[in-house]
């Protein structure tokens, strides 16, 4: 059975747009490689990532997560089994949150995007679970990396 990790943390200030794409691409080559799938959103203060896979690949990969500089206190909003993986076809899906968004209707979006405090939004794992799923249901294919 699929084992489901969710956290959330924040954004070092020095993470830019190319460093975040720097994470998608080693996610993209290394997840497979291991089985695993998922999904990240990002905004300027905060990155959500989804992953699925057989328990100990997925916390072996969020344990060098964790360590990664381009971010810091890493929160787990969600740990669990589900019978199927919602990603299954995405090394790693991308959505960045921040700007002009107009997917930024989307259940939990906008909790997530213009709560002051946004860590009370993305805290609770329904409502993270729910903001990554709503993702996966729009796009059925993997999201590229933005230009």
């Amino acid at each position: 059975m699929p084992y489901r990790h969710v956290y959330i943390s924040k954004r070092s200030r020095d993470c830019d747009a190319d460093q975040v794409q720097r994470i998608l691409e080693a996610a993209r080559h290394n997840n497979p490689q291991h089985g695993v799938t998922g999904m990240l959103l990002c905004t300027n203060l905060l990155f959500m990532q989804l992953l699925e896979g057989a328990e100990a690949d997925v916390l072996h990969i969020y344990d060098r997560i964790t360590r990664d500089p381009r971010h810091f206190d890493c929160r787990v909003t969600l740990n669990t089994h589900t019978p199927q993986r919602a990603f299954s076809d995405w090394s790693m899906g991308y959505q960045d949150l921040d700007g002009d968004n107009p997917l930024a209707h989307l259940p939990g979006v906008s909790a997530f995007m213009q709560d002051p405090d946004p860590w009370r939004a993305a805290a609770e794992g329904d409502t993270a679970l729910n903001m990554l799923l709503s993702f996966q249901q729009m796009f059925k294919s993997p999201i590229a990396l933005s230009d």
